[in-house]
């Protein structure tokens, strides 16, 4: 018997940081059109709840010909259990224009209630419209996720166990972003 699924077991998880963010200063977001699939992703797009607190690029001298880059980024955990992320896709840019894509897993990428934790280094990081428009956006020193695709589990211990939740379609406004040239 099936008491829980997993849209219902993340709105749990997220009850705290509902009733936080409803206040005198809210403002109603727009209405999506939602499935089940990405209803948990809504939810934090909804309430405006980046996961994503720093994106960290590094630009090497093979940059410039392969148009690959390397990145990590910074997850922040806003829930009171911890969180393991399973796997993460994701398109990032300005404005709704995609300059870099990827797609990675990760072994055991958990993070503990209320902290923050580092990715570790994500190579093929592809620079979608090139070097030479890539490093137009480089004083800019934010970058949107423009469509991200996340497999995580909640309430996980050490990461192991928890419950599986995919996050489709996250978007994230405004990461502040670091670009680091490695010369080598």
């Amino acid at each position: 018997m099936k008491f829980f699924t997993a849209p219902l077991s993340l709105l749990t998880l997220l009850a705290p940081l509902l009733v936080s963010n409803i206040g005198a200063g809210a403002v109603p977001a727009p209405a999506l059109a939602s499935t089940d699939a990405n209803l948990p992703a809504d939810i934090l797009n909804l309430l405006n709840i980046g996961l994503v607190s720093q994106i960290n690029v590094f630009i090497s001298e093979d940059s410039f010909v392969t148009n690959i880059v390397t990145a990590n980024f910074t997850v922040h955990n806003p829930l009171p259990v911890e969180i393991t992320l399973d796997s993460v896709s994701a398109a990032a840019g300005i404005d709704g224009s995609v300059f870099s894509t990827f797609a990675t897993s990760f072994k055991k990428f958990f993070v503990p209630p209320f902290s923050s934790k580092n990715s570790g280094l994500i190579q093929n990081v592809v620079l979608t419209q090139g070097i030479d428009a890539a490093l137009g956006i480089v004083p800019l020193g934010v970058l949107d996720i423009i469509d991200g695709n996340v497999t995580i589990r909640g309430a996980t211990i050490f990461g192991f166990g928890g419950i599986k939740v995919p996050l489709i379609g996250l978007v994230q406004k405004n990461i502040s972003t670091s670009y680091e040239f490695v010369l080598s």
